[in-house]
């Protein structure tokens, strides 16, 4: 199998998520961006262009890392449903490490945001 990820046009964002996020919030398949369920490298190539008219420039960087077919990915076990909390309760987040925790990818922290629209933005912090 063949990991690829598509070149997609110029958007005003900071970053990329992939597969899609739209993919991951509806619980899609995408045959052109599918994460590795095996160990092995992965390669990217990030390209910047500033698209001046006069005199336009690009630039890029390579990227790699490591997936461990061992691990992942993170899933939460507590609240699974759509839940209904006071404001201002405290609630306590649980999730299963599924072997992050291991020596190959050393996870030790997690930051946990909440999102009032399905996972779209995160401006509740």
């Amino acid at each position: 199998m063949t990991l690829r990820f598509l070149l997609l046009p110029i958007l005003k964002q900071s970053g990329k998520i992939f597969p899609n996020l739209k993919t991951i919030i509806y619980n899609n398949f995408n045959n052109s961006e599918i994460l590795p369920s095996y160990s092995r490298n992965l390669n990217f190539r990030f390209i910047a262009r500033d698209n001046n008219p006069g005199s336009g420039g690009t630039n890029w960087a390579d990227m790699n890392f490591k997936v461990d077919g061992e691990a992942g990915p993170f899933k939460i076990t507590f609240p699974k449903t759509a839940e209904v909390f006071e404001s201002g309760q405290g609630v306590e987040v649980k999730w299963n490490v599924a072997n992050t925790n291991n020596p190959k990818v050393n996870c030790r922290n997690v930051d946990i945001f909440m999102s009032l629209d399905f996972g779209f933005t995160y401006h509740i912090y």
